[in-house]
């Protein structure tokens, strides 16, 4: 969400080259409900160093989130979508897509 404020390289977003604030939001895979809403963090924050500091801590032991390649790094608690290994799996990323 871009910000109409003068720049600022605290909250300086370099993918938009602009200033702006993100949000990390979670949708339940089964029910397309909001989950989890956390933020705001600044524009040029890391996706994988929001969620280690917030979704990660929150998981019960052997849950994991189903998040985009920005959140590589953390095979334990998060699968990215190119970690697709069957077919239910490829049927439910399809299905879950769709939602958008």
């Amino acid at each position: 969400m871009p910000v109409q404020h003068r720049f600022d390289k605290k909250i300086c977003s370099h993918k938009f080259k602009s200033n702006g604030l993100k949000y990390e939001v979670g949708v339940c895979i089964q029910s397309g409900n909001i989950v989890w809403i956390n933020g705001p963090f600044r524009g040029g924050e890391c996706d994988l160093n929001i969620a280690r500091h917030a979704v990660i801590g929150a998981l019960d032991e052997g849950e994991m989130v189903e998040a985009d390649g920005g959140y590589e790094g953390e095979p334990f608690y998060i699968k990215i979508s190119k970690d697709v290994t069957g077919e239910e799996q490829k049927r439910m990323k399809t299905i879950t897509r769709a939602r958008h």
